[in-house]
């Protein structure tokens, strides 16, 4: 709760940046990050495969000072979160990577309704594409999460970092 709370703020100033500079200044540098998130959970083959015991730990902290960044970031690029918040809860909390993305998509649910009320109110979305585009998301996200359960962490773990790298060579050399 209180890591969604403090993402709105980073909402708030993203989506201000977003209506004064040109968001694709940054794909690249977010795209080279990605890989690097890539890379990273590739070498650590255990992660997020198999749920650990918690560990309270001062990196438990970094979590909700991140929480703001993270916020910022999904108002206008948005993708790759997901990866940065599994790591760090697999690490911190122990999460299994469902378990990570689940909350991860809580958060980022509050956030991005914020982020399209703010578009909305300045004029920069279509109405009828946003629902478009909504519907869509909502059917791949349930279609995506059932077939995640019935398949399971390690499959779950190929489709992310597939993902991953694809959308972080796309970012970085926009395709």
């Amino acid at each position: 709760m209180l890591f969604s709370a403090i993402g709105l703020f980073g909402i708030y100033f993203g989506v201000r940046m977003v209506l004064s500079v040109d968001p694709s200044v940054f794909k690249p540098l977010v795209g080279a990050i990605i890989l690097l998130l890539v890379v990273y959970t590739y070498r650590h083959k255990g992660l997020g495969l198999a749920a650990e015991p918690a560990v309270p730990t001062k990196s438990s902290l970094l979590l909700y000072p991140i929480a703001f960044f993270m916020g910022f970031y999904e108002s206008f690029l948005g993708s790759g979160n997901g990866i940065l918040f599994t790591i760090m809860t697999s690490r911190s909390r122990g999460y299994q990577l469902q378990t990570a993305l689940g909350y991860y998509f809580a958060a980022a649910f509050v956030w991005v309704s914020l982020a399209t009320v703010l578009y909305l109110s300045h004029g920069i979305v279509d109405p009828p594409i946003m629902a478009s585009a909504i519907s869509g998301s909502v059917l791949g996200a349930y279609t995506g999460a059932r077939w995640a359960r019935k398949k399971g962490n390690p499959f779950s773990r190929k489709v992310f970092l597939v993902a991953g790298l694809v959308l972080g060579l796309k970012m970085l050399f926009d395709l």
